[in-house]
């Protein structure tokens, strides 16, 4: 969970995605600690439930760039990849 964190959050080097990664450790131990297996299932239910709603956000958003047309977003993916129709291809 730290690396993705470190990763959405945009953080690069290896000393900021340590600390990241220790943060969040921390806040796990810490959270087990004092709330139990339950408090820490509790978190990482929220977890999952803001990464699926972000999800949804941004896909939302990519979306609304290309009018609602899921043919023209896979199109300009095709024509920006270099690799035009093959990209869309199978294997």
């Amino acid at each position: 969970m730290g690396r993705l964190t470190s990763f959405v959050r945009g953080f690069s080097g290896t000393t900021t995605t340590s600390a990241v990664i220790i943060t969040v450790g921390g806040l796990m131990l810490f959270l087990a600690v004092h709330g139990g297996i339950r408090g820490t299932a509790r978190v990482q239910l929220a977890e999952v439930a803001i990464l699926l709603i972000a999800a949804v956000v941004l896909a939302a958003m990519v979306l609304r760039r290309f009018d609602w047309d899921p043919s023209r977003l896979l199109d300009a993916a095709a024509a920006g990849s270099g690799l035009g129709d093959a990209l869309l291809g199978p294997g």
